[in-house]
């Protein structure tokens, strides 16, 4: 099952997971993720059955936050 989290510091994001550690895709793009965090109402998500791989490099919180408000990291939150 895709779990909803809400950003508190972020009230217009939304973190989505997998409760068993699947990969969700997103129904948009086909782009599959551990967690994703986007506007609320942008994207749906499904469940894969789908593990992730154990090399990937994983982005800090920050980092993706970065990504997805359009920074390039040097800017203050």
């Amino acid at each position: 099952m895709i779990v909803e989290e809400a950003i508190p510091e972020h009230p217009n994001l939304v973190k989505r997971y997998s409760d068993h550690g699947y990969l969700i895709r997103n129904d948009q793009t086909g782009n599959k993720y551990e967690e994703a965090v986007d506007v609320i109402g942008l994207h749906t998500y499904t469940e894969t059955d789908e593990y992730p791989e154990g090399d990937e490099e994983e982005l800090t919180d920050t980092e993706a936050l970065n990504i997805i408000m359009g920074r390039d990291g040097n800017e203050e939150a």
